[in-house]
């Protein structure tokens, strides 16, 4: 699906108080090793770390998906972005950050960001989530972004919304 705002093959740039959000790229390897994760599991090895920043640029150039990373000054400290296509207008949301920046609300900043993109350059409809209902702190983001709690599953993650 060719989603109205991927067609310019541009990486988008965005603009927090804090953070500069930007397309994740080799020379932030390291940093972005430390926090890849991959259908709900960290990646360890260099190689799939690599081929996950590849996998990531080709879902932008396809249009299948666009992943930010976040940066605090020069310093890779996350990510945060859209997921496994645009079916019906429907953006999924997924985010993780490093350890050592937790709880200072970056990731709501980041989130706050990466949402407005997408209700108002991609023309979602929605965007929704999915965590463990045992991730009191991904849950307590996603409500404090306005997220309704479904009682949709999807293996043991639990479906969250938000509507344009």
């Amino acid at each position: 699906m060719n989603v109205q705002g991927l067609n310019d093959k541009h990486f988008p740039v965005l603009k927090s108080a804090h953070l500069r959000l930007d397309e994740i790229r080799l020379e932030h390897l390291n940093e972005f090793q430390s926090i890849a994760y991959f259908e709900g599991e960290p990646i360890s090895s260099r190689e799939k770390v690599v081929d996950l920043i590849e996998k990531i640029r080709n879902d932008f150039v396809t249009n299948n998906g666009i992943t930010w990373g976040l940066y605090l000054e020069k310093q890779l400290i996350g990510s945060c972005g859209f997921y496994r296509g645009f079916n019906h207008q429907i953006g999924e949301i997924g985010y993780v950050l490093n350890e050592q920046f937790r709880s200072k609300g970056f990731m709501k900043e980041a989130c706050e960001k990466v949402i407005e993109y997408g209700f108002e350059q991609l023309n979602l409809k929605a965007v929704c989530a999915y965590t463990k209902d045992s991730n009191l702190p991904s849950i307590k983001l996603l409500i404090g972004l306005g997220f309704s709690k479904k009682k949709e599953f999807v293996n043991d993650y639990r479906k969250y919304c938000l509507m344009a």
